[in-house]
């Protein structure tokens, strides 16, 4: 039993290193059996699409067999198809909303594929992400509304948390031709003011892009680097929901444009999460080869949290190649500084004593509730023997003892 899922977990790492970087192990995809599972690793952490890509353009699509293939081959059509109807919409919002006082940036997964870093169908995205200033929330609400947006109310929303939107006629986040829409105005203040650094730094980056017939305002390439890197390792600290993802656009970034490490470096030091940044490019200098000199950078100016860093990426990088998903941001709250009350919450969500999430309505429908808590998923890897999580939750403990790190309540 031992010996398949070590088999098991190896064929996974293959695939992941050979969608992050499409070099490294193209050599082992013909030794990968266990074709059902693997595929779904890539499909369920939105890294089959840019598999594909890299599947197609080396002519190694035939060592998969029908079924898998297909799947993934529908996946990154599908992408390629909700992409096209996320950019028509955008191009419609942004013409509704931008004017001499309105101002956005458009951030994340849409900024990445409008500079070129991926085709639409390598990369998976669920909404369209702005940041804005120059109107407030409510008569933001009634702009939006206006282009047939509902707001989507969430019981639990904080005064920093972003405003979300669901295009009228939408069937829900599983259908293609769903659309959602995020605004920002700042982000979560991690080490408190960090929400308000990231913003200003991205305002005072961004960027005119041209695309379509008009003009877009998107981070430059180190804001977006450092921004996916922040998305993945503290916004939503090592969840494998994220975390693939958020290393999939750092090593797309690196493969297709020059970047300047010094400028990335600065804006991890100046919201306090350097040692972050450092797990997150450990880990594309020694699994995938990019980006080298960011790492050493990083290491030289960290000397004293190095072996903590490099120990730290070992262990998320194994654990999270677990089929199942890993969930780490309950429990960070344990370790890392934050209210006691945070602390609680997150030992009662656990202990499943209390719901996870909170109340989504539309337009007074209600969509969404509290689900149960964490407790289920927690005594299942126990009883299951899964030393990788455990060792993971160890691990990250160490991490937050050394790197004070305030995280706030919220995703």
């Amino acid at each position: 039993m031992g010996g398949s899922k070590n088999q098991l977990k190896n064929e996974i790492e293959s695939a992941v290193l050979f969608t992050l970087q499409k070099d490294v192990n193209a050599r082992q995809l013909p030794t990968i059996e266990n074709w059902p599972a693997v595929c779904d690793f890539l499909v369920s952490r939105k890294l089959a699409g840019r598999f594909y890509r890299h599947a197609q353009t080396q002519d190694l699509l035939g060592l998969i067999p029908e079924a898998e293939r297909e799947s993934l081959r529908q996946f990154y059509h599908l992408t390629a198809i909700k992409n096209k109807v996320l950019f028509t919409e955008l191009k419609r919002v942004w013409e509704g909303l931008e004017s001499p006082l309105v101002n956005l940036v458009l951030l994340k997964g849409a900024s990445l594929i409008l500079r070129g870093v991926y085709l639409p169908g390598e990369r998976y995205q669920n909404d369209l992400d702005f940041l804005v200033r120059g109107v407030e929330k409510p008569e933001l609400r009634k702009q939006i509304s206006g282009l047939n947006y509902h707001y989507v109310q969430h019981a639990d929303q904080q005064d920093w948390s972003e405003e979300n939107y669901v295009l009228e006629g939408s069937k829900g986040a599983g259908d293609v031709f769903t659309v959602f829409l995020e605004f920002h105005w700042t982000f979560r203040p991690i080490n408190r003011s960090g929400g308000q650094i990231l913003a200003r730094d991205l305002w005072a980056g961004a960027e005119e892009l041209r695309s379509d017939g008009r003009s877009y305002r998107i981070p430059s390439a180190e804001l977006q680097f450092y921004q996916a890197g922040l998305h993945g390792s503290a916004h939503h600290p090592f969840d494998s929901g994220y975390f693939w993802v958020a290393l999939m656009d750092l090593s797309a970034l690196s493969e297709k444009l020059t970047l300047n490490p010094s400028a990335i470096i600065a804006f991890a030091e100046s919201q306090g999460l350097a040692e972050h940044l450092g797990i997150m490019s450990y880990l594309l200098a020694n699994k995938l080869g990019l980006l080298p000199e960011l790492w050493e950078q990083l290491a030289g100016r960290n000397a004293q949290s190095r072996t903590l860093i490099e120990q730290t990426a070992q262990k998320i990088w194994q654990a999270l190649l677990n089929p199942r998903p890993v969930s780490l941001s309950h429990i960070i709250y344990l370790f890392a500084p934050t209210e006691a009350k945070n602390k609680r919450k997150a030992i009662l969500e656990l202990a499943g004593l209390r719901k996870h999430g909170d109340a989504v309505s539309v337009d007074g429908v209600h969509l969404a509730n509290p689900r149960p808590g964490f407790f289920y998923l927690l005594s299942h890897r126990v009883r299951a023997l899964d030393w990788e999580f455990l060792k993971l939750v160890w691990q990250v403990a160490k991490f937050y003892r050394r790197v004070k790190v305030y995280f706030p309540w919220g995703g």
